[in-house]
């Protein structure tokens, strides 16, 4: 077998396309993968130019590469560096092809040219859709709310893990730990950092570049002098580690604060079951107290109350055939209407003091409120502002009616304002909710806010034109107390009134 025969031998195994083309580019021998690769039998392409297998947008680059090849080919015997160009199969079809040219010299031919083609279709995508890759890595890497370092091990001599060097760091990490890319890659974090070779975040990264477990930390630690914590992920990367962290100094001081508030809300607490347990001894006297007022309303006000009626009766009788003046009637009459009104609220008061021993029950607020001002009928031109989701509660019935209607009743009483507003509001703690009724009436005098839940006080004795008997609201603080709440008042005067009272959530 002679040596041309050999070479033909060993360009039909080899994996590429290979042409033999002469000095002029006809093209003299094709191997079976030039056939694959372009459609054409080698019949086909035998004397044809190589050209053939190249879009003619491409001919002068192919001319121009091979006019180049045979003037540096002895320079550069062996493979002549490659080219990129599109090949076109028999039948249109173009595709990416890679061409490296060599010199081969022959007895009959001279100097022959060995095209070797590749079809490199496949790899640009590949390369295309790794640079892709690559590209959204580095946006997510550079748009990370996290901070992201990747560290190389430093080894000793005898390979032990003596620091850590600053390989790359995002955008996020060089805000966080306020420094340059120069100033932190290259650098080893001892080198920056000199106080972490005997703090437990230098323990994490050996243990974690030596063993390969992921950890995940909350560290202390210092920023130019400041102390900050930091949430951190290690995780082991070839050899080094990968370091994603986020500044949590702000969550941290508010679990402080939470704790801190815990400790005294703790400490309430306690003062509160002590107050509780001291009120426990109080309930008595308020029961008695209660007892004491149904009494004295009771007797002390009914036996002067009947004695007035009786007077009124006789003046009636007695002057039956005396004629009076309209104003004499109109005072008869008005004593007759006064009489029944505060026999009335005696009835209410007695009622009270019984409904507050009653068995609670499950009260919707917000429909409560509703209903109370529905009977209390104000003037059309009051305005209410009930806050949505009012609680329930459990509470005795007749005990908050009561007591919302007193209070409502006395905001709409005392109202000087051409634009009445009255709002019901609520707010809740752990054990209470605390009610609020605020109206923008007259509001009350300050010296006179820590007397009117006294029995027969009125905040505003002088107005004769406003009738009040100074007893409502005695009865509210009464139901209020012993339903285990507090009542309290603040007033601004001429301005507004806000009666608050709580209401046990047990």
């Amino acid at each position: 077998m002679n040596r041309e025969e050999n070479i033909r031998k060993i360009l039909e195994c080899l994996p590429d396309g290979i042409l033999v083309t002469n000095k002029e580019g006809e093209i003299i021998f094709a191997n079976a993968q030039i056939e694959a690769l372009f459609n054409y039998k080698r019949e086909e392409l035998l004397g044809q130019p190589t050209e053939i297998l190249i879009p003619e947008d491409y001919h002068n680059i192919l001319d121009e590469y091979r006019k180049d090849f045979l003037e540096h080919h002895n320079a550069q015997p062996l493979i002549y560096p490659s080219i990129r160009l599109i090949g076109i199969r028999k039948g249109g079809e173009k595709f990416n092809v890679a061409i490296s040219l060599s010199p081969l010299e022959t007895d009959p031919y001279g100097l022959l040219i060995i095209s070797a083609i590749r079809d490199i279709t496949e790899a640009i995508r590949v390369r295309k859709e790794l640079k892709s890759s690559q590209e959204i890595f580095q946006r997510i890497f550079e748009s990370s709310l996290n901070g992201i370092v990747k560290y190389e091990n430093v080894r000793n001599e005898e390979g032990e893990i003596i620091d850590f060097k600053y390989v790359v760091a995002n955008k996020r990490a060089l805000e966080l730990t306020e420094r340059t890319e120069e100033e932190m890659v290259g650098k080893t974090i001892i080198e920056l950092n000199p106080w972490i070779k005997d703090s437990d975040i230098f323990k994490t990264m050996l243990r974690v570049s030596e063993k390969g477990d992921t950890e995940i930390h909350e560290f202390q630690s210092k920023r130019k002098g400041k102390t900050v914590w930091y949430k951190t992920n290690f995780v082991k990367v070839d050899d080094g580690i990968l370091l994603t962290f986020d500044d949590v100094s702000i969550t941290k001081l508010a679990e402080d604060k939470l704790k801190e508030t815990n400790q005294e809300l703790e400490q309430k607490a306690e003062d509160r079951t002590q107050e509780l347990l001291k009120s426990n001894e109080k309930l008595k006297n308020i029961n008695e107290k209660l007892d004491r007022y149904a009494y004295m309303i009771s007797h002390d006000l009914k036996a002067p109350l009947a004695n007035i009626e009786g007077i009124a009766t006789c003046l009636k009788h007695d002057y039956a055939g005396i004629p009076l003046d309209e104003e004499g009637n109109e005072m008869l009459e008005m004593m007759t209407v006064k009489i029944n009104d505060m026999r009335d609220i005696i009835e209410n008061v007695l009622q009270s003091a019984k409904d507050a021993i009653r068995s609670r029950e499950n009260i919707y607020l917000e429909k409560t409120v509703h209903e109370i001002i529905e009977t209390l009928n104000p003037p059309s031109h009051f305005h209410f502002f009930i806050q949505q989701g009012l609680p329930q509660i459990k509470y005795p019935r007749a005990s908050i009616v009561q007591i919302l209607q007193n209070l409502l009743s006395n905001s709409i009483k005392y109202m000087d304002k051409p634009n009445p507003l009255i709002t019901i509001s609520y707010s809740e703690s752990e054990n209470y909710y605390l009610i609020c009724v605020t109206d923008n009436g007259m509001g009350i005098p300050q010296e006179r806010l820590n007397e009117i839940f006294n029995l027969f006080e009125i905040a505003h004795s002088g107005k004769c034109d406003i009738e009040s008997y100074g007893i409502g609201l005695t009865i509210v603080k009464q139901l209020v107390e012993e339903n285990g709440g507090k009542i309290w008042v603040e007033s601004t005067l001429g301005e507004e009134t806000k009666f608050h009272f709580t209401v046990p959530k047990q």
